[in-house]
């Protein structure tokens, strides 16, 4: 009798593979105890197996995870450790393509990136734009074509369903959805993040801006110079006019002394004969002396308080220029924005606003603008699936890897160094795991995690259960939509 061969079911192939990624794990605790002649209980092995997820979830290393163990009694080295790290992170993978397979349906547009560790360590990003389920976090070279091909089509062939990808504004990517087109015969839609594209345009404003309030600065330096000159040369002034008034009142009554004396004011030896007038004579001389002084001063004030007018005449006059270029850029700037929204419906619209603003920089900058946006098709992609009178609320963005990035950035500091092994590629994985199962800390921990919102619940079960004892995720109601965005006629549905 001849038997045929069957082919295997999906689900079947991934529950084999799980089968066999867990009893790799058993035949390393079996072969641990042959070679040792205190063998560990079931009990034990569970209490290691925990210990281990612990710290790797926690991102600790595994030189504390070899101290925490022998610090609790347990003889186990780094190399053993190592070998156990390499049989769980192949279970955690087969859970991962488990956990793709299951979602791959549901998963229409992605949002990628590459962000760097330092210099020259570099990881390859990709999640879900809807729920924020990241499908592949990993490390690579470089960010050239060459290098990311192979993870965009590696990524294509377990999602096949995905119909937009949202980037930066990186050259690079245009080439390879092109490709990915070309080779699997598809019509994926390349998004570029308008966000980026705003982030772009603001440093690019940044020298006028920057120029701008240096001269206000500026402008309020001299003024408050002015100021002060001014009201010294105020008490200044009046103090000389105290001085002035006291000479009069010393030479009046010097000629009353002399009248009262019967003497003649140049009359020979009068001083020596004479004391009290001596002593008249002598405040009339330090009276005088402090008045020039005092004319001196309020001399340099005046000339002080001259040079500052003319500095803050040509000031004003670079500021009111400055301002105008400022507050036009921002204007033009405005304008880009509401392109964007779709509040601006044409490219040819958007260009015969900008080149309105003619005077200064302000035409070089319009000229860059207009360049940007042609250059930038795909920050306007979608706006072809809208009517004129549509009007896009939010700025399309990559918001939600850059969420991420943040919530990895902890775990990338805590690593010292990022080398391409077999474990690196595995620990990657279990944070791209723990990442998908995890709710986040904000709002009391209510907020779903990424696989949650995508309709499936892992029941109550932790994470150590899902990955050494059953595996267990139930998919329950959840309304399932494609690519939307938000508009001023309400969510608007992308076409698939």
């Amino acid at each position: 009798m001849q038997i045929k061969n069957k082919n295997r079911s999906e689900p079947s192939v991934n529950a084999v593979q799980l089968y066999k990624a867990r009893q790799d794990i058993k035949d390393f605790w079996q072969w641990i105890n042959n070679s040792k002649n205190n063998s560990f209980s079931q009990e034990e092995i569970e209490a290691i197996q925990r210990i281990v997820l612990e710290f790797q979830v926690s991102g600790r290393s595994v030189n504390e995870l070899a101290y925490a163990l022998k610090a609790k009694g347990i003889p186990i080295n780094r190399s053993k450790i190592d070998s156990f790290l390499k049989k769980l992170y192949q279970l955690i993978e087969a859970v991962n393509t488990r956990i793709d397979r299951m979602v791959a349906p549901i998963i229409h547009t992605i949002e990628a990136d590459e962000t760097f560790k330092g210099d020259e360590t570099m990881f390859y990003e990709s999640m879900d734009h809807n729920s924020g389920y990241l499908l592949a976090f990993l490390l690579i070279d470089d960010a050239r074509f060459d290098t990311l091909f192979p993870h965009y089509e590696h990524l294509l062939q377990e999602f096949p369903n995905i119909r937009y990808i949202i980037t930066d504004l990186a050259p690079v990517y245009p080439k390879i959805v092109s490709r990915l087109n070309c080779s699997y015969k598809k019509q994926i839609e390349h998004i570029q993040c308008q966000v980026h594209a705003v982030r772009n345009i603001l440093k690019e404003m940044r020298p006028i801006s920057q120029r701008y309030r240096k001269e206000r600065q500026n402008l309020r330096s001299l003024t408050g110079s002015m100021k002060e000159k001014k009201e010294k040369r105020k008490k200044s002034l009046k103090s000389l006019r105290y001085y002035e008034k006291r000479l009069q009142t010393l030479l009046q009554r010097r000629d009353t002394l002399q009248k009262a004396l019967g003497v003649r004011r140049c009359q020979k030896n009068i001083l020596s004969q004479y004391p009290e007038l001596k002593e008249m004579n002598l405040q009339i001389s330090n009276v005088r002396s402090t008045i020039k002084g005092k004319q001196k001063a309020l001399d340099s004030y005046n000339n002080k308080i001259y040079s500052l007018e003319q500095r803050l005449r040509s000031v004003k006059i670079n500021e009111k220029k400055l301002w105008y270029e400022f507050i036009t850029h921002q204007k033009m700037f405005k304008q880009f924005i509401a392109y964007c929204k779709h509040s601006i419906c044409s490219l040819q619209k958007f260009s015969d606003k900008i080149k309105r603003y003619k005077k200064g920089s302000c035409k070089a900058f319009g000229k860059a603008l207009i360049r940007f946006a042609k250059d930038n098709s795909g920050l306007f992609r979608l706006h072809r699936h809208l009517g004129d009178d549509v009007r896009v609320n939010r700025l399309i963005s990559t918001n939600r890897i850059e969420s991420f990035n943040n919530w990895v950035k902890s775990y990338k500091d805590k690593r010292r160094t990022w080398k391409d092994t077999m474990l690196t590629a595995g620990y990657t994985s279990l944070l791209r795991l723990n990442f998908n199962l995890t709710r986040r800390l904000n709002n009391n921990g209510r907020t779903l995690s990424p696989l949650e919102k995508l309709g499936y619940s892992l029941n109550g079960v932790d994470l150590y259960t899902l990955l050494f004892k059953r595996f267990r995720i139930v998919r329950f109601d959840v309304e399932q939509t494609n690519f939307e965005i938000d508009t001023s006629c309400g969510r608007v549905q992308m076409p698939t």
